[in-house]
């Protein structure tokens, strides 16, 4: 702000006081939205604490139903095709990738069956999704979208 030639300081202050007070009514409504949002968004959270915790896997797409309530574009696909976009899941096959093991966000499952004629046959390795790698997902591909429409609504 830049006083006026023919502004007495008394009225280059008055100004300034207008101008900061309609900037923090704006704030105010700004700041009021997002508490607004944030306690819309708190079933979500609680949910996503309490899948967090528990003990056990799942399948991925079980972890896509699951990340569905955070993130309702969330599929199965999208999952998987983000799992092996960040080298999670391996490019061909559905199994997970050494990384992802030794991170603790996902485990390797080997199914075999016994075919009729006798022979036992094994199934390729598949991906489950741990209690961690659940709490990673959720952080890696539902919350950043959130955050960043938040902020995009704040400007």
């Amino acid at each position: 702000m830049v006083a006026r030639p023919d502004e007495t300081p008394l009225e280059t202050v008055s100004r300034a006081l207008l101008i900061a007070k309609d900037t923090m009514d704006r704030q105010a409504e700004q700041i009021g939205a997002l508490e607004s949002e944030v306690h819309d968004m708190l079933p979500k959270v609680s949910m996503a604490e309490n899948l967090i915790e528990c003990e056990g896997t799942y399948t991925v797409t079980e972890a896509a139903r699951l990340l569905r309530q955070v993130d309702g574009s969330m599929s199965r696909r999208r999952l998987f095709q983000r799992l092996r976009d960040d080298g999670m899941v391996e490019k061909r096959g559905n199994g997970a990738t050494a990384k992802s093991v030794e991170r603790g966000y996902l485990v390797n499952v080997c199914t075999s069956f016994t075919a009729p004629d006798g022979t036992r046959i094994a199934r390729a390795p598949y991906a489950l999704v741990t209690p961690k790698g659940l709490a990673w997902c959720t952080s890696r591909y539902c919350v950043p979208q959130r955050q960043l429409s938040i902020v995009g609504e704040a400007m």
